[in-house]
C-alpha cells in the first residue's frame, strides 16, 4: 500500500465514522486546552507566588520553637520551646556551622504570635465550615441523621466559634499591645 492509498483509506474511514471522528477530535482537543490551561495556571501561582516573596529575605531562614515529642533530663513531653536571643550562640555552634554568622537576632513572641493567630484563624474557618455542612445537611434530610440531631451540632459549632473569637481577639490584644 502506498502513500496515495494510504491516505485515501484513512480519509475514507474518516468520513464514515463522523461521529466517532469529530468526537475524537473534540476530546482531544479539549486535553489540549486543560492542559495548557493547567499549565498556564501553574505558571500564573508560580509567578505570584515569586512576586509575593520578592525582597522578603531570599537569603535567610526561619526557625521556631514546638513542642517536644521525647522526654529530657526529667522534663515531661509537650514541652513549648521558645527561643531566646540568649540562644543564638547555642544555635550557631551546635546547628550552623558556615551560616551561623548570619544570624541577627530571634523574636520569639513574634513567632510564637504570629503561630498562634494563624492557627487560631486556621480553627475559626474550620468551625466555620464544620457549621455550613450542618446546615446544608439539616436542609437536605432534615433535623436528625441516625439519631444525631443536626440542630445541636450547629449550635455546638456556634459556641466553638464564639469562643475561638474569644481567644482570637487575646492573641490580636497581646501581639499589638504586649498584654493579654
Amino acid at each position: 500500500m502506498g502513500t496515495a492509498d494510504f491516505v485515501r483509506f484513512t480519509l475514507r474511514t474518516l468520513l464514515a465514522h463522523r461521529l466517532r471522528t469529530a468526537l475524537t477530535a473534540f476530546g482531544v482537543s479539549w486535553g489540549i486546552f486543560m492542559l495548557v490551561l493547567m499549565l498556564a495556571g501553574g505558571s500564573g501561582l508560580e509567578n505570584g507566588a515569586r512576586r509575593d516573596f520578592q525582597g522578603t529575605a531570599t537569603n535567610s531562614f526561619f526557625v521556631w520553637g514546638q513542642r517536644t515529642s521525647k522526654p529530657y533530663n526529667g522534663l515531661p513531653v509537650g514541652r513549648q520551646i521558645i527561643f531566646a536571643n540568649e540562644d543564638i550562640g547555642a544555635i550557631r555552634a551546635q546547628y550552623l556551622g558556615s551560616l551561623a554568622g548570619k544570624i541577627l537576632r530571634i523574636n520569639p513572641a513574634t513567632v510564637v504570635q504570629a503561630y498562634r493567630d494563624l492557627e487560631l484563624e486556621g480553627l475559626v474557618i474550620g468551625v466555620t465550615a464544620k457549621r455550613a455542612l450542618w446546615e446544608s445537611l439539616r436542609g437536605a434530610v432534615g433535623e436528625t441523621i441516625d439519631g444525631i440531631s443536626l440542630g445541636e451540632l450547629s449550635a455546638r459549632a456556634d459556641e466553638q466559634r464564639t469562643r475561638l473569637e474569644e481567644l482570637r481577639g487575646r492573641a490580636a490584644a497581646e501581639a499589638f499591645t504586649g498584654r493579654s
